[in-house]
């Protein structure tokens, strides 16, 4: 799989940036002059770069890798997987909710957020 170009990632970016405002998905804190970052739901690591720079794939969190909801996500991987914040390689972004700050939602590649109600929602 090819890798993503810049102009993709940055338009991937972009679009994560206007669906999520300056809030944290996770907690819902604002990170106007706060640490944070975009966090891919299906790991990059995992290969298929060019896939996974998807708005579906990328949310907005507080803090780094090792702090904030960041850092939970990453320190917490069974609870975070089992609340969609992380996916297994064969997992859809686009199909797979996540447990935000307001509800389960579910991602779609042009930015929306929509609610979610099916199973396993709370």
């Amino acid at each position: 799989m090819p890798r993503a170009s810049r102009a993709v990632q940055e338009a991937a970016r972009r679009i994560v940036r206007e669906r999520d405002g300056h809030r944290c998905q996770m907690c819902g804190v604002s990170i106007v002059d706060q640490p944070s970052s975009i966090h891919h739901r299906r790991r990059r690591g995992m290969g298929g770069s060019a896939l996974l720079e998807r708005a579906s794939n990328l949310v907005r969190l507080c803090g780094t890798g090792t702090t904030g909801c960041h850092g939970f996500v990453e320190s917490q991987r069974t609870l975070a997987t089992v609340r969609g914040w992380l996916l297994g390689y064969l997992d859809d972004p686009e199909a797979t909710p996540l447990q935000c700050y307001d509800g389960w939602m579910l991602l779609d590649d042009q930015g929306s957020r929509i609610p979610y109600t099916g199973e396993g929602a709370a």
